[in-house]
């Protein structure tokens, strides 16, 4: 884990990690004591209904540091939840991970520990940043199946200078696991967190929970022919095949999503595939790159070799080299110099 060197034993630096009650979290911890940092933990508490919040003061015990508690639930309400539901609304598909680490986790997080004097924040992300006198810059973890880096795009130079992610080099979930039984923390064998944290299966039931009234309308083909009702343009996304209950002499897929027609446009396997993709709200830590780099679509995607062409102020033609399958509105598109992140935007 390559970091800011320490100048002296006197001088230790101050690091606030985000304590969740899990592994990942607490694991981070015993490596940055390991290091020598000075340690305290913070729970970010972000929903009403939070079971976490006595894992966290649980675990903090455990591991023998403070923990302040910081009360977000306001800010994410506004923030995250509130953008997670109006992109459905407008035919989008959200990506509030990536939202959530640039405006809570390494936003409002990032900003209680500065006010507070601490040097650093620190979190469970399975990547790597490195600290050079003049840049930080984010690179995937060394455990390519844990790789979090796709979520970290939006990050500025600022929020960059100031995080540390002890998990980057960590090549195994096992070895976390291992760490923790090393230094009897009974919490090794707890499961995994679901990949949004506040919707406990199907995002459909989190949405009608919170009063979203569907876009009803119809599902025609690429020619406009009305193939039948759906439940509301809410509940599809680009790329689906399941749940459409349309009969075909060939599966069908959803294509496009039109929050102005209300339709959904359904359509074959093959044109799913593109290979130029238009996104908007870029972030790059440097320069758009001029030469070929790589980009992936969603973060369970491979990536994919593309070259980049800015086009106005604020909207980026992706040409990749192969097409990929359904690339999807309000979904990240994300770029890599190899192992290096560069930068992202959001797929239009």
């Amino acid at each position: 884990m390559k970091t800011i060197p320490m100048t002296s034993m006197s001088s230790k630096p101050k690091v606030l990690v985000g304590l969740s009650g899990g592994v990942d979290s607490a694991a981070s911890v015993l490596l940055l004591q390991k290091e020598g940092y000075i340690i305290e933990g913070v729970y970010l508490h972000l929903q009403e209904e939070d079971e976490n919040l006595s894992r966290a003061e649980e675990m903090a015990g455990y591991l023998h540091i403070p923990l302040h508690i910081l009360d977000l639930r306001t800010y994410f309400e506004e923030e995250i939840i509130r953008y997670f539901i109006e992109s459905y609304q407008k035919g989008e598909t959200p990506n509030p991970c990536v939202r959530c680490n640039e405006r809570v986790k390494f936003g409002k997080m990032l900003d209680f520990a500065l006010e507070k004097g601490f040097d650093f924040i620190a979190t469970g992300h399975y990547a790597r940043v490195i600290h050079d006198e003049d840049s930080s810059k984010i690179f995937k973890a060394k455990n390519i199946e844990k790789d979090q880096s796709y979520v970290l795009y939006t990050l500025s130079f600022h929020q960059r200078r100031h995080i540390l992610l002890p998990l980057g080099e960590i090549v195994s979930k096992e070895e976390t696991r291992q760490l923790l039984q090393e230094n009897k923390i009974p919490f090794h064998d707890r499961e995994e967190s679901q990949e949004i944290c506040f919707v406990e299966s199907d995002y459909r039931e989190f949405l009608k929970k919170r009063g979203f009234i569907p876009k009803t309308g119809n599902f025609v083909d690429e020619e406009g022919n009305i193939l039948g009702e759906h439940r509301g343009i809410g509940f599809y996304t680009h790329g689906q095949r399941r749940g459409l209950g349309i009969s075909a002499p060939e599966p069908l897929f959803v294509k496009e999503v039109q929050s102005d027609t209300k339709q959904i446009v359904l359509s074959g396997a093959s044109s799913l595939m593109s290979s130029v993709v238009y996104a908007q709200q870029i972030h790059f830590f440097d320069e758009i790159p001029q030469d070929q780099i790589e980009g992936k679509i969603r973060y369970s995607a491979k990536p994919v070799s593309c070259t980049l062409y800015p086009e106005g102020e604020d909207t980026l033609r992706i040409e990749f080299e192969q097409p990929v399958r359904a690339a999807t509105p309000g979904q990240s598109v994300v770029f890599y110099r190899g192992e290096e992140l560069l930068g992202g935007g959001i797929i239009r």
